[in-house]
């Protein structure tokens, strides 16, 4: 893989001297001046795209969000019934328990994800 980019490096390097050895001196001078104005418009047309272009994956991402909700109330169900199938004996009032944290962390974890999905 590396002696690929080099190659590709070097090839690259080298089209890019001959191609500036075709053009003559004044075409180099023209393609140098660039017009400060068309600049910026390719740059707001560029940020424009990006922009549309996040805006579009976002929406995406909700929509998906948005129909995983039944499955995250499915996963919250079945967590809560484990917790409470877990601490049924009232440990909890008496002991720091890692798999009450680990529930409670999970079911957490799913309301923020049903809550996102719903806005």
């Amino acid at each position: 893989m590396r002696n690929y980019r080099r190659s590709f490096g070097l090839l690259l390097g080298i089209l890019v001297l001959a191609g500036n050895g075709l053009y003559p001196p004044a075409v180099h001078a023209q393609r140098l001046h660039v017009d400060p104005v068309t600049l910026e418009i390719l740059k707001a047309q560029t940020t424009f795209r990006r922009f549309h272009q996040e805006r579009a994956e976002y929406q995406r991402w909700r929509d998906r969000e948005r129909l995983s909700i039944p499955a995250y109330n499915v996963q919250l169900s079945q967590a809560v019934a484990a917790f409470h199938r877990h601490i049924h004996d009232m440990h909890h009032r008496h002991v720091d328990c890692k798999l009450c944290r680990q529930y409670v962390s999970r079911i957490k974890e799913l309301a923020k994800r049903i809550d996102a999905g719903m806005k």
